[in-house]
């Protein structure tokens, strides 16, 4: 295992990637305590806010989801493109509780939890109304969103092959070497920053603009892309057969800023690539 810090990779026109193996919390998400991936900078800002970035698994079984807390260096080398070979350790399970107390583990609650956000992202034109549930109810119980470390963990193997001169990364997952019983999904995580990343636009003609972006709809279109329309920035990415691949964008208060691209793959696919396109738009 090879020991570093940080891995900052410049690719085109002043963008970079940087990927922390040391727990960096400077935001105030409770999603700061997940590790992230490939997160994009512009002349050096960050442009990820709360979003995990690029190339992120996380496992789903049933109602329970289950993020990575840590991630070590497997393999690094440089040439024409720059590989890196990491390991995830799953072992984050997303729960609600109040601040400083003891978490909800009720499965009934999560249950409800799970079938409301389901009829979230299914029924366009419940969103708000369900919306308005989710936050009067957070604020009446004292409920936030909070992650408590479990006793599995979940060694996932994620390669990203980067190219700074064309802005491609080419990130497979290997998950061969870990038994995935009961799982029920493996989702690969793809967010940037959703005040950054206020446009989509996606193969087809699908044109979309701040909230008129869903949080978590499926492509239609062979490609997707999210545009920062203050900095001139994009990244797309394409259908991938045995994946399904959904689109979104959530900007609520000091909870939740993404904007991104998940791929959602059976457990039984134990090998999975794809590719991001990263430019600097005209």
């Amino acid at each position: 295992m090879i020991k570093l810090d940080v891995i900052n990779i410049q690719i085109q026109n002043n963008l970079s990637l940087k990927l922390n193996f040391v727990p960096v919390y400077r935001d105030t998400y409770p999603s700061k305590v997940i590790q992230k991936g490939l997160l994009l900078f512009d002349h050096g800002e960050a442009l990820s806010e709360e979003g995990v970035g690029f190339g992120v698994p996380i496992i789903k079984q049933g109602v329970h989801t289950f993020f990575p807390g840590k991630v070590e260096l497997h393999k690094l080398s440089e040439g024409k493109n720059f590989d890196v070979s990491v390991v995830f350790f799953i072992n984050l399970e997303e729960k609600i509780g109040k601040p400083g107390k003891t978490v909800v583990n009720n499965t009934t609650i999560y249950r409800i939890k799970d079938s409301l956000a389901g009829l979230y992202r299914r029924f366009k034109y419940l969103r708000n109304l369900l919306g308005l549930i989710s936050t009067t109810g957070r604020s009446m119980l004292g409920w936030e969103t909070t992650y408590e470390q479990t006793p599995h963990c979940w060694k996932i193997k994620v390669t990203y092959s980067i190219c700074p001169e064309s802005g491609v990364v080419w990130i497979s997952l290997d998950s061969r070497n870990e038994l995935l019983d009961g799982v029920t999904e493996v989702v690969m995580m793809n967010e940037q920053g959703a005040n950054f990343f206020d446009l989509y636009q996606e193969s087809g003609g699908i044109s979309l603009q701040g909230d008129q972006i869903c949080p978590w709809d499926k492509l239609t279109g062979e490609t997707g892309s999210f545009v920062s329309s203050s900095r001139r920035v994009g990244y797309r990415v394409r259908q991938v057969k045995g994946s399904e691949l959904y689109r979104g964008r959530e900007l609520v208060e000091s909870r939740l800023a993404w904007s991104g691209f998940g791929y959602s793959i059976p457990p039984e696919l134990r090998l999975f690539n794809y590719d991001i396109q990263i430019n600097r738009i005209p």
